[in-house]
């Protein structure tokens, strides 16, 4: 069978679709993160082995991607290089290309080389994110060749060899399970082919074995030619989405797309290379004599433990020519690939095979090394096969963890909440696997230590319990990193973390006492030595502005007697005290510190005033005037005078006395109590007014008095009647006067001392039998008020008796009492509503209605006016209430009117109403018809019956009633 053009290639693209969940047709692979992950955190592993180098493809991936990925070269390891925030991206997702590359060393005109690039859709997730969902795409084997390639991102795959380079049947191509990230290892993977079969091609559906089939296979120029296929990913190997994308995950037929391409050597034009194919496949099949040597494998790879000795057997790699003699005897050549270095690190037994190592290797300097390996056989001319060998060095465990630094110094707050995040470590080693996968604790873990957890692969230390600066305010944490490493043990090294807890505020001051007590002689002056009363003490377990105490004064200082030093606390006097003024204080004190928000506590000082003889005693009144009959029994008590004194004890204690009484002084004063009583018979003709000082003196030391004067008046017996100063007396009231309205008072006076004076109203009925009026006796006064509702209508004048009594004698006068109208009622007209007729020929001024109103009161209460709404047709005559047209009235115009009247009393408060008129217009025959047309015409034919309706005329006319056509 002769091959088409395009089939003489390699390899060069796998495209691989793998969707993460069901609807995504997006890129090869899709991950998914939440914008809250912090720098450092894993995303993808694109790893394909340790052959291999990574990148980001610097023109296809996006700046989003840029911006906030980063990939281990070595590993193949994506990464976040910072949080990420939603708000910055442009897309969402947004794609990642990583861009792999095998060993490739350049002979002659000779280049063999590998190329690999993944593209990795990233989903972002979290508040302010929204991540579209792509629509389903589903690939079955009859359409994978017919997708576009823009459909999805392929995982693009190319290989080249060296023009020449040929395949026969059952020899294997590709083995996909090469290509595929680390992220899918360990999937039950199948694949199948679409358009190999085409081109002779299989694929082995379990292992991903590509082979030749029918014919041989050989590269000769730079062109292309797709193969297509598809792979079947179960879904547990997929990566699972947020819930709220998908509540399930499909299983996927993802296709591949096989591009064969030759090395850009020896190009030839179109046309030369066409004929010079033809040329060398016919002289393939005449010449098979000398067939070209084969490898089992097109790559080879193998591990090898770093730092043995040198001749360390890597592999024995040999190929199998079927023919005879020279042509089937083989020679084997080996040459590095990438890194040159490896050229003298390796050699190769030319006739066996075997690879051995020339030196001892360090993985850390070259962890892998590349290889072309050649067989030729010794034929005319010689033929011969190349294959790739990948010597990767296996890691030991010879490195050492390394801190980023020796110490770390820290801080923190005190008081935070268990968990808190105090420092994080980092250790490097240059190891791989195992070896350099690290463990982080606390060797010193015991107190005052075992308040701290650190986590084992992230190196984060924590807090668990709630720290306290006032109970330890240092901590050396000796932290340490260990690897995993088995061969030949782990390794360790140590570093310091120096934590020092930051104060809060977070204690408040406390005073040296609970509370406190003073007491201070009430003399003692501001500025005195003795002012200083009292020194109040706190203190704060905090340090710095946190720890510095001010004192105030908050409550309890009245007339501000008291102030303090707000730094040292001293309490002192700024006023003088007075102990009958205040006996005692009681003092708010408030410590407070400075911190931001500051704390403060609260104490209370206690001070009590010690009494001085400072005040002396004081008389209730300067002035005491006492009255006595002359009538009475020696030994009656005319009154008692009383004192007090502010002071105590002693200093309160007074007694009272009369100073020099003068001859025949009837009265004598109690010492202690204080009472005045006659000592002997008084006689008011002898002496009806008595007055002497009384002095009353306390028994402090010295002792202080004061005085008082004393007036008393012996009064006589009652033998007189009160008498009134006149007769009769007149009085006027309203009728409208309230409920206890005085009218008038009269006074009677007694000759007699001290005698009491009632009134009452002997005789004052009205009408009705009530009794409008009562009389009130105060301080020997009579008041008369209303005592019921008066009617000037009823009854307009009231005389009344009057008593005075002393009870024993009595005395009548009389009272005439006149009761006035007030404005108590409103005008009432008599015909309203008012219904009037006039005719629209009325003159101007004719007087069209009068109305009238009446009033129920008296004088000018009753004097009633009348008032219009404006109107500019009609007017009223404000006395006598007559209505008069101001214009000639047109019915045609208006044909009534609504006309408001108020009438109005002439009261202080006048009384008002209202009225309407209703006035009707009544027709006059002041307008004649008028025809509709001016003129009309009409047309009638000859012999029309009789009564033929030959036009219509009609007419109209302004004024009412009916109207006759002639």
């Amino acid at each position: 069978m002769e091959l088409p053009a395009a089939m003489a290639h390699l390899l060069r693209i796998l495209w691989l679709a793998a969707a993460v969940f069901h609807g995504a047709a997006l890129a090869a692979f899709d991950t998914h993160l939440s914008n809250y992950e912090e720098q450092g955190y894993s995303l993808f592993n694109a790893s394909l082995g340790s052959e291999w180098s990574y990148s980001l493809h610097p023109t296809l991936t996006g700046e989003d991607a840029k911006e906030n990925i980063e990939i281990d070269i070595y590993t193949g390891e994506l990464s976040l290089s910072k949080t990420m925030e939603c708000y910055m991206l442009h897309e969402n997702p947004f794609l990642v290309y990583v861009q792999t590359r095998g060993r490739t060393t350049v002979l002659g005109s000779e280049k063999v080389g590998l190329y690999v690039m993944l593209p990795i859709a990233i989903y972002v997730h979290g508040f302010g994110c929204h991540p579209k969902k792509a629509k389903k795409k589903n690939f079955d084997q009859d359409d994978i060749e017919h997708t576009p390639l823009s459909a999805t991102r392929p995982l693009q795959i190319m290989m080249e060899y060296p023009e020449g380079t040929c395949w026969f049947p059952g020899d294997i191509l590709l083995n996909l399970n090469n290509f595929l990230p680390k992220s899918l290892s360990g999937c039950q993977i199948k694949y199948f082919m679409s358009n190999g079969k085409e081109h002779d091609f299989d694929i082995d559906a379990a292992s991903g074995k590509l082979r030749i089939e029918n014919d041989v296979v050989c590269v000769f120029e730079h062109q292309s030619e797709h193969i297509s296929g598809s792979v079947h990913i179960p879904s547990s190997c997929l990566a699972k989405p947020p819930s709220y994308l998908t509540d399930k995950v499909e299983e996927e037929m993802v296709p591949i797309l096989i591009e064969l391409r030759a090395s850009d050597t020896n190009r030839l034009n179109a046309d030369e290379t066409s004929r010079k194919r033809e040329v060398v496949l016919k002289r393939f099949r005449r010449q098979l004599r000398n067939t070209y040597p084969t490898f089992s494998q097109p790559i080879y790879t193998r591990q090898v433990p770093e730092n043995e000795d040198e001749g360390y057997v890597v592999a024995t790699i040999t190929a199998t020519d079927n023919d005879d003699g020279d042509n089937g005897r083989l020679s084997y050549s080996l040459v590095a690939l990438g890194d040159a270095r490896s050229q003298n690190m390796f050699a190769i037994e030319e006739n066996t095979g075997i690879i051995t190592t020339t030196t001892s290797l360090d993985r850390e300097q070259i962890q892998s090394h590349s290889f072309r390996l050649t067989a030729t056989d010794h034929g005319t001319p010689p033929k011969s096969a190349q294959v790739y060998l990948t010597v990767n060095v296996e890691d030991r465990n010879d490195h050492t963890p390394i801190f980023e630094q020796p110490s770390y110094v820290e801080t923190t707050n005190e008081g935070q909440n268990p968990g808190t995040l105090i420092a994080r470590v980092r250790a490097s080693d240059n190891d791989v696997g195992p070896n350099a996968e690290i463990r982080y604790s606390i060797v010193n873990n015991e107190s005052p230590n075992d308040v701290f957890t650190m986590n084992p692969t992230s190196g984060e230390i924590k807090t668990l319990v709630r720290l306290d600066r006032e109970l330890i305010e240092r901590y050396n944490i000796l932290v340490m990193a260990q690897d995993m490493g088995t061969d030949p043990g782990k390794k360790n090294s140590t570093a310091e973390v120096l934590l020092t807890v930051l104060d809060l505020n977070d204690n408040s001051p406390h005073f040296s006492q609970l509370s406190y007590e003073v007491s201070v002689r009430e003399d003692v002056s501001p500025g005195d030595p003795e002012s200083q009363i009292l020194h109040v003490m706190a203190t704060d377990a905090d340090e710095g502005s946190n720890a510095d105490v001010h004192f105030s004064l908050t409550h309890g200082n009245f007339e501000n007697r008291f102030r303090i030093d707000s730094l040292n606390g001293y309490i002192s006097l700024q006023n003088g005290l007075d102990f009958e003024t205040t006996r005692s204080y009681r003092l708010s004190i408030r410590a407070q510190d400075s911190g931001n928000p500051p704390r403060e506590n609260t104490t209370t000082v206690t001070v009590t005033v010690i009494d001085v003889n400072d005040n002396k005693p004081q008389f209730t009144q300067n002035v005491y005037q006492g009255i006595v009959r002359e009538d009475v029994d020696v030994g009656y008590s005319i009154l008692s005078v009383m004192a007090r004194d502010d002071d105590q004890l002693e200093n309160a204690r007074i007694t009272f006395s009369v100073p020099n009484p003068p001859s025949g002084f009837p009265f004598e004063i109690n010492p202690t109590s204080g009472s005045i009583t006659n000592s002997v018979s008084l006689d008011r003709e002898s002496g009806h007014t008595w007055e002497f000082n009384v002095i009353a003196a306390d028994h402090g030391e010295p002792p202080k008095s004061s005085t008082a004067s004393v007036t008393i008046t012996v009064t006589d017996v009652n033998d007189n009647a009160p008498i009134f100063p006149q007769d009769v007396y007149y009085a006027s009231v309203a009728e409208d006067a309230y409920h206890g309205f005085e009218v008038l008072t009269v006074t009677a006076t007694d000759p007699d001392e001290q005698n009491a004076i009632s009134y009452r109203i002997v005789d004052a009925l009205d009408p009705t039998g009530r009794i409008p009026f009562n009389i009130l006796t105060q301080n020997n006064e009579g008041t008369i008020t209303v005592t019921s509702q008066l009617s000037y209508n009823a009854k307009s004048f009231y005389s009344l008796a009057v008593t005075a009594s002393d009870r024993q004698f009595e005395s009548t006068c009389t009272v005439y009492v006149n009761v006035t109208d007030v404005n108590d009622f409103a005008p009432v007209f008599h015909n309203s509503p008012y219904n009037v007729y006039v005719s629209e020929g009325a003159d101007i001024g004719e007087v069209i209605v009068r109305v009238s109103a009446s009033d129920n009161d008296a004088g000018a209460n009753a004097e009633v006016s009348y008032s219009m709404d404006p109107s500019p047709v009609f007017e009223i005559d404000e006395e006598s209430g007559e209505i008069r047209t101001k214009v000639l009235l047109d019915r045609e115009d208006i044909s009534s009117y609504t006309l408001y009247v108020t009438a109005s009393d002439h009261g202080i408060n006048p009384q008002q109403s209202r009225a309407f008129v209703q006035v009707t217009v009544q027709d006059i025959n002041d307008n004649s018809p008028v025809f509709e047309e001016t003129s009309y015409s009409a047309e009638i034919q000859e012999n029309s019956l009789a009564f033929t309706s030959v036009i219509t005329i009609s007419a109209s006319d302004a004024d009412q009633g009916l109207y006759i056509y002639i």
